[in-house]
């Protein structure tokens, strides 16, 4: 049984606003690639134009950030031996039996977003991003990872500084029927 959990479509105000954005940098660039032809002074002209190729290249990033959300390219895929995490630039696929951790944390300091990673042995444990918070049917596919992925152990990672941007990691068991860890 194949199940696909895509990010819900973005909303069309965000997508205007994105849209807002790339064309005030567009703007800019194109200001400083002016600035960059038109001057005869050699390091004028390489500073405007370096600042030129920063806001096209912003551009560009917000252009695939909206494409690739619009396009639903970010999912997670479930098959009856394995997990697939596919991104628009790379695919990961592992087996159930390799998982050696499933576990979340947040990131962020005001707005904090909560972030799910995997850990297996097929890619010597490194923390493998799955989601964040804004996944379509999450509760779900966390209770598939919690049935299928028998040697993983799960934990809730928090940072438990007291003092702002400093980091004290905390890893705590997570249990399994606490909900308040996945918002509605």
């Amino acid at each position: 049984m194949n199940k696909t959990y895509i990010y819900p479509r973005i909303n069309p105000l965000v997508l205007s606003f994105g849209l807002v954005v790339i064309f005030f940098f567009a703007l800019i660039a194109r200001g400083f690639f002016a600035e960059a032809f038109n001057t005869t002074n050699v390091p004028s002209r390489v500073i405007a134009a370096i600042l030129g190729l920063l806001f096209a290249g912003f551009c560009l990033l917000i252009l695939v950030r909206q494409v690739a959300t619009l396009t639903a390219a970010y999912k997670i895929i479930t098959h009856d031996e394995s997990l697939t995490v596919q991104n628009p630039f790379s695919t990961k696929t592992l087996h159930w039996k390799d998982i050696t951790e499933f576990g979340t944390y947040t990131i962020g300091y005001e707005h904090r977003i909560r972030l799910f990673y995997i850990k297996s042995t097929k890619f010597s444990d490194a923390k493998i991003k799955v989601c964040n918070e804004h996944l379509k049917d999450l509760k779900d596919l966390i209770d598939t990872i919690f049935l299928r992925a028998i040697n993983a152990k799960f934990v809730v990672v928090e940072n438990v500084a007291l003092i702002p941007f400093t980091k004290r990691y905390q890893v705590v068991p997570w249990d399994r029927n606490d909900r308040s860890i996945v918002k509605t």
